[in-house]
């Protein structure tokens, strides 16, 4: 499997996409989509929302697999934190502006959300994502230090307590976050460290790598079908039926590492195609934490999924300009400086 330099643009199309699947899976799941009765009368919701479910382990997997190689920057975790608090502070006030929210209705609590968004996991995401990033030159020289076998015999080890118990065992474990958990992000890094510094044989070819996408996610969709008939039939395992939707599941990880060698190995686009491609994904920390605000994750999804790309597109206007805005203050506080995210 090739090498990739930082920024390569295939990879920037893979975050864009990740994006986008991001963007589907909350339309799908905070709108109400994935009940039931809703996948009674629609079951195509299942199979977007199992065909999407990689899109958080994509993005950390690109993350680990460009960290790996990189060195700490504290000008960068001062940036990523700035942009958090940008979307976090900001966006209140200017629903309450046009109406959309009260601040009279708000408590203490809430404010300390707006505040203090890393601290209260206003974002989730961002929160494990920036307690990775400090973990990251711990990690680096740790796996770094170890032999090709014994950097397999951590990574398998981390596989089958986070991953492969969940899958398997008819109940929930008590330490099981579903992937919402900087162990499971951990994990993810491991893989990506591995595959960037060893490769994966058996997935040399494109082909393999998407095949390994589609099988995993099409026997996702075979589990939950026999799980719900299990439910139907025998009114046990109820619980388990959607377990093939949590981000830390064997068919998730494997997906995951599918879609995200399948990209690896396509070509690097130039030109024009290359500068929208780097553009766009360098807005898609900003859309996340735009259309994630815990003002606006509950109210945007209503609609048809004709929503997702106007989502989009608005955070990406909106992040441009945030960036313009951040370029304009580091120029003057570091002489120079581009506010294009590389967070995720």
């Amino acid at each position: 499997m090739k090498t990739l330099k930082t920024r390569q643009t295939n990879i920037e199309l893979l975050r864009i996409l990740a994006m986008l699947m991001v963007i589907i899976l909350h339309y799908l799941g905070k709108g109400g989509f994935l009940t039931a009765e809703s996948l009674k009368q629609q079951p195509l919701y299942a199979l977007l929302e199992t065909l999407c479910i990689v899109a958080v382990n994509v993005y950390v997997l690109i993350s680990g697999y460009f960290l790996i190689q990189s060195e700490f920057s504290l000008k960068k975790l001062l940036r990523l934190w700035a942009q958090i608090l940008f979307y976090s502070l900001l966006i209140p006030p200017v629903l309450s502006l046009f109406g959309v929210i009260s601040f009279s209705d708000k408590t203490i609590y809430d404010f300390l959300f707006y505040i203090f968004p890393v601290f209260m996991e206003h974002y989730w995401f961002a929160t494990t994502y920036l307690f990775l990033y400090l973990l990251a030159p711990f990690l680096n020289k740790g796996i770094k230090a170890c032999t090709k076998k014994q950097l397999q015999f951590f990574l398998l080890l981390f596989v089958l307590i986070f991953s492969v118990s969940k899958s398997i065992l008819p109940v929930k474990l008590a330490f099981d976050e579903a992937g919402y958990d900087i162990f499971w992000f951990i994990t993810l890094y491991l893989t990506a460290a591995y595959i960037r510094l060893h490769g994966i044989t058996f997935l040399q070819t494109k082909a393999k790598s998407m095949g390994l996408y589609v099988l995993a996610t099409l026997t996702s969709i075979v589990v939950i079908v026999v799980l719900y008939f299990i439910k139907q039939r025998f009114g046990i395992m109820g619980d388990r039926t959607t377990m093939t939707w949590n981000y830390n599941h064997i068919l998730v990880y494997l997906a995951s590492i599918g879609l995200f060698t399948f990209f690896l190995q396509l070509p690097n686009f130039s030109g024009t195609v290359a500068k929208v491609i780097l553009v766009i994904s360098s807005t898609t920390f900003g859309v996340y934490l735009l259309h994630e605000h815990i003002e606006v994750r509950y109210i945007w999804m209503k609609g048809t999924m004709g929503t997702v790309l106007l989502v989009y597109i608005l955070g990406i206007i909106v992040d441009l300009i945030r960036q313009g805005i951040f370029s304009f203050v580091e120029k003057r506080i570091f002489k120079g400086g581009n506010a294009r995210n590389e967070a995720l």
